[in-house]
C-alpha cells in the first residue's frame, strides 16, 4: 500500500501534466494541426482535465493551498517553456 507521502507526490505529478498538456494544446489551437475534429476532441478533454484539476486542487489543505500551487504552476512554467533538449538535458543530469 503507498503511503500520503507517495499518494501525495503522485497527484502533484498528474496535476503538473495535466495543467500542461491544457496550456500545450492552447497552443496548438494557433496552428494549421489544429483541426475541426481534433479542436472537439481537444475542448472534450480540456473540459475534463478542467474539471479533475479543480478537484485535485480542492483536496489540498487550504494552509497549503496556496504554497503547493505556486510549487505545482512552477513545474508546469518549467516544462512548458523549456525546449526538448533542455528538458532531456535536465534529466540526463539527473539520472547521473
Amino acid at each position: 500500500m503507498k503511503t500520503i507521502n507517495q499518494i501525495d507526490r503522485i497527484a502533484s505529478k498528474l496535476i503538473i501534466l495535466q495543467q500542461c498538456q491544457l496550456e500545450i494544446m492552447d497552443e496548438l489551437k494557433e496552428t494549421p494541426l489544429y483541426r475541426q475534429d481534433i479542436k472537439f476532441h481537444v475542448n472534450k478533454l480540456e473540459s475534463l482535465l478542467e474539471d479533475f484539476l479543480k478537484k485535485a486542487l480542492n483536496q489540498l489543505d487550504s494552509d497549503e493551498k496556496e504554497d503547493s500551487f505556486v510549487t505545482l504552476q512552477k513545474g508546469v512554467s518549467k516544462i512548458v517553456e523549456s525546449t526538448l533538449e533542455e528538458l532531456f538535458i535536465e534529466s540526463a543530469r539527473v539520472r547521473a
